[in-house]
Parts: structure tokens; C-alpha cells; sequence
């Protein structure tokens, strides 16, 4: 176990005190970051307390044992916390004041670890309960600056672990959507997966996929999904 705080001394002599609670922990590998808030004085500004847990994050990455979830939350000043920050190979980014609703925002995976401009396949997961009304087609959209590489040969929908026929998937580059149909109409509550190999990755940053589906039943409308915040990182 490896406590990332200062010890009373120290902050001490930088006219600081530990205040309430630990603002949590999370194992990382074979190591446990534990972070603590504290009030400071004008001798110590709250932006050095960011800069030490930064430090921190990248002394467990690199001493970690195996690859796993990081989860930092961070403290400013007197009782100002950000959210939660979360790093891992290929798994769900970095997550701050990302402007979508937590229970909208999808989970993915990057098989070969999302790195710049580098061969990929994207895993990118519906949970059931997003699909309540089935679907009969996706429409993946994303943003302006991604400049990254599909291949439409190479684009599956899995259900159970096993790919569906499609009878289509067109890339609109223009529109900047990817439309995928399968041949039958997926029912409500299945869990998908959508994925997309042969994907050459954009440059480094943090990339918002949003999907919408057409709803399989006698109204064929179009319904907002979920939204995957995709992070390509070195």
C-alpha cells in the first residue's frame, strides 16, 4: 500500500492541516492510491496540490504490475473536488465535465490499446436497457477533428458474441456518420456489440461517438442512444 500524502510535518511547514475524510482510493495493480484534502494557506497555492497528485498518477502508473483501472479523486483547495479521473489500456478515458449525462455515456474498449495513429479495433458496448425498442438500424456519428480511418468491410454487430449479417454499412465521410443495418431487426433488450476492426486512429485526444438507432417496432423513429467519449492516448 502506497499513501499519496503528505505527511502532517510537512504540510505543517507549508501552513497546511488535512481536513475531513480521505476523498477516497482505488487499487492500481498491486498499489493503493489514497488521496486527502487539505486547506492551505497563501504560502502553499491549491494548483502545487494538483501538480503532486499528478506526479503521483504517473509514479503508480509506472510502477504498477499489471494493467489496470486508475482512479484519482482530486482535491483544489478548501472542499473543491473535481470529478473523478479514470486511465486505463483501451478502457473508457479521461472523463472530466465531459457535458454528457453519466447514464448516457457508453463503455468501449480499444483491443490494441488506442494509441495515435496506430491499427486498432474498436469494441464499443449498448447495454440492454438502452435498446427498449429494439433496433433495425445504428447511425454512429463523431466529431469534426477526428481524423482517423474506418474500414466498412471490417465493421460487425455482435449479440452474444456472434456477428449478425448486415445488409449494409455505409460511411457518410461528408456527414461524418457511419450507418450500419443488419438484415433483421435486433429485439428490445439485447445486448450489442458493435465493433470495428482495421480502425487507424486519430491523433492524440479525446473523441465523442454518439449513437442513434431506429426503433425496430411499427413506428420506425429515430431514438438517441448513448454516447461514447473515446480517448486516444501515447
Amino acid at each position: 500500500k502506497w499513501r499519496g500524502e503528505e505527511s502532517p510535518s510537512v504540510l505543517r511547514r507549508r501552513g497546511c492541516q488535512r481536513t475531513g475524510k480521505g476523498l477516497g482510493k482505488k487499487r492500481a495493480g498491486f498499489v493503493t492510491v489514497e488521496l486527502y484534502s487539505a486547506s492551505c494557506s497563501h504560502h502553499h497555492p491549491p494548483h502545487l496540490g494538483l501538480k503532486f497528485m499528478l506526479k503521483l498518477l504517473t509514479k503508480v502508473i509506472k510502477y504498477a504490475k499489471a494493467p489496470a483501472l486508475i482512479a484519482l479523486s482530486l482535491a483544489v483547495g478548501a472542499g473543491i473536488i473535481l470529478p473523478k479521473i479514470t486511465l486505463a489500456n483501451g478502457n473508457p478515458g479521461l472523463t472530466i465535465f465531459s457535458g454528457v449525462d453519466r447514464k448516457d455515456i457508453l463503455d468501449y474498449f480499444l483491443q490494441f490499446g488506442g494509441r495515435p495513429k496506430q491499427m486498432d479495433r474498436y469494441k464499443l458496448y449498448i447495454p440492454p436497457k438502452k435498446l427498449s425498442q429494439g433496433a433495425s438500424a445504428f447511425f454512429i456519428s463523431y466529431p469534426d477533428y477526428f481524423n482517423g480511418q474506418f474500414d466498412t468491410n471490417k465493421i460487425e454487430v455482435r449479440i452474444n458474441n456472434k456477428s449478425l449479417p448486415l445488409k449494409e454499412v455505409v460511411w457518410d465521410k461528408d456527414s461524418r456518420i457511419i450507418q450500419i443495418v443488419p438484415e433483421q431487426a435486433i429485439d428490445p433488450t439485447s445486448k450489442v456489440e458493435i465493433v470495428m476492426s482495421n480502425v487507424r486512429n486519430p491523433e492524440l485526444g479525446t473523441y465523442y461517438f454518439t449513437c442513434d438507432v431506429i426503433a425496430s417496432g411499427n413506428i420506425p423513429v429515430r431514438l438517441y442512444v448513448g454516447t461514447w467519449i473515446i480517448s486516444i492516448e501515447p
